[in-house]
């Protein structure tokens, strides 16, 4: 297997803060790590990622870079290779 760390923010935040003694509030991307893993005997990603809509993008990046086709894998949610 191989295992990629996949660093980056999530979408912009706002949280409410207290600065001496005063509400206020910060905006800010918090940074996260998702996970993808290319197994190499089932010729599979495994993707963990809390964020809609990624595993989706990662399947196709994924696929399209390292195997020249956006389609590599199947988009059923298994993610085994298309045959």
């Amino acid at each position: 297997m191989i295992w990629f760390l996949v660093r980056h923010g999530q979408p912009m935040r706002r949280q409410g803060t207290l600065d001496e003694g005063e509400s206020s509030s910060i905006f800010f991307r918090p940074e996260v790590f998702d996970v993808v893993i290319y197994h190499l005997l089932l010729d599979a990603l495994i993707i963990h990622t809390d964020l809609k809509g990624v595993r989706e993008l990662y399947r196709k990046t994924f696929g399209k870079r390292v195997f020249r086709s956006e389609d590599y894998f199947f988009a059923d949610g298994n993610y085994r290779r298309a045959r």
